[in-house]
């Protein structure tokens, strides 16, 4: 086959994450290069095919092709997981064999490799060896620990990239919102600031970052406001409000917003059924309940173990265990399952089918966990 023909099949597999074929055509190329290895890398570490990618990496160097920056780049990002810290480890010692740590971008992602794996005195090792840090380079190391749940550092972190004269970005303030978020603290006036200076009503993931912030830290009205401001909204936006009010006891609230979301054609997801099912049971709104069921089923998410709990929790609160009973039959289960249907029998007075229950469970080699008392 051409030679030409054999790459442009090689690069249009790879974009449409068709490994195996990628990898067939590949081993028809006879002469490859390290650019040739580089886009293989890349595609397994998109497609999360991570082990294949090291072993490109390596094999790569087996027939003496010498990897260059984008070839750690790539390969590290196959990293991210924790299972895989001490392939990242290796790669990090042959990054340095071959004299390429001082190199910016190998080390941001150096950094970003050891925040995912939750490395963080190894990430900040690299970091501190960083001679000229940019945003880059400060915003990898910020999400490390905001990531991690470690706030307060990342917070100290943000401000001492400020002492520096260097200015964040969106990326770097989704990662400080994120810090905050997790210390149920609302950010200070500088990053409410720099987030309406990047025009946060026209980026959604900045908005909600926002509304998350406020949210987790109580301020309601505050993740209201920047919900309205929002030029567009995605089902994410939509299922942050909903959620945070009806964790704040807004639960009326949180189901008009699931009509609004319906009048502006944002189609619902798992988590906008959880979140409001949640809501009708807390009202203890049977009616609504069985409103959103019928629609549930509608949207065919009527099998999703997810929902199928919640309709189950839901109709217990209302009362209603004949009806949680049928989705309990119907649904998918898991020990989430059990737990919710042997609840609702006992809350409901109905102790013998609670027994019953219990011993279905054991019959059929389902462990209850420990929330999964008799009355």
């Amino acid at each position: 086959m051409d030679h030409s023909l054999l790459n442009a099949l090689f690069n249009m597999y790879n974009k449409c994450g068709a490994m195996l074929d990628a990898r067939w055509v590949f081993e028809k190329i006879h002469l490859k290069g390290v650019l040739t290895y580089n886009i293989l890398i890349a595609a397994y570490a998109q497609e999360e095919c991570n082990d294949s990618a090291i072993e490109v990496l390596e094999e790569m160097q087996y027939v003496n092709i010498v990897p260059d920056e984008g070839s750690f780049v790539n390969v590290l990002r196959a990293c991210h997981y924790p299972e895989l810290l001490e392939k990242g480890k290796v790669i990090h010692t042959n990054i340095v064999q071959r004299g390429f740590d001082s190199v910016l971008t190998i080390n941001t992602a150096l950094i970003g490799m050891y925040g995912k794996c939750g490395a963080l005195e190894e990430a900040h090792c690299v970091f501190d060896g960083v001679e000229e840090k940019n945003l880059v380079s400060w915003t990898a190391i910020i999400t490390a620990y905001s990531q991690q749940g470690y706030g307060e550092e990342a917070i100290q972190l943000f401000k001492e990239m400020h002492l520096e004269g260097i200015s964040a970005d969106t990326i770097t303030l989704v990662s400080i919102l994120g810090a905050y978020a997790n210390l149920e603290a609302a950010a200070e006036h500088e990053v409410i600031q720099a987030c309406y200076k990047h025009k946060f009503e026209s980026n959604i993931i900045l908005g909600n970052a926002l509304i998350t912030m406020y949210g987790r830290c109580g301020e309601v009205d505050d993740a209201r406001s920047i919900f309205d401001q929002m030029h567009e909204r995605n089902v994410s936006s939509w299922n942050a409000m909903i959620f945070i009010y009806g964790h704040h006891g807004y639960c009326r609230e949180a189901l008009e917003l699931l009509r609004r979301m319906h009048k502006e054609k944002t189609s619902p997801n798992e988590l906008t059924w959880i979140y409001c099912l949640s809501s009708c049971g807390t009202l203890g709104a049977l009616g609504q309940g069985k409103k959103i069921h019928s629609c549930i089923i509608e949207c065919g998410y009527e099998s999703n173990t997810g929902v199928g709990n919640a309709l189950i929790n839901m109709y217990s609160k209302c009362g209603a265990s004949m009806e949680a009973f049928a989705v309990f039959n119907d649904v998918r289960q898991d020990v989430v399952s059990w737990n919710a249907m042997l609840s609702c029998f006992s809350q409901l007075g109905h102790g013998k089918r609670s027994i019953e229950l219990f011993e279905k469970i054991a019959r059929r080699g389902h462990e209850a966990d420990r929330r999964s008392d008799l009355p």
